[in-house]
């Protein structure tokens, strides 16, 4: 049996911080912004951590054997 690692590759895509979500199209209440707001931030911290650690993950395995 012949065992073989490769390294992955990381798209570029993938080392660019996550976007924010869009807005609506119209007026929104204090209640509504502020909800909104923390829901938001929540996610963008969330998958920017879960993006990085991906990217580091893959950045630092070990070279492919041959």
């Amino acid at each position: 049996m012949i065992v073989k690692t490769v390294k992955a590759t990381v798209p570029p895509a993938s080392r660019v911080p996550c976007v924010v979500g869009d807005l609506p199209d119209r007026d929104m209440s204090e209640r509504e912004v502020t909800t909104r707001w923390g829901a938001d931030r929540t996610e963008i911290l969330s998958c920017d951590a879960r993006r990085a650690a991906a990217v580091a993950a893959i950045d630092n395995a070990p070279e492919a054997t041959k």
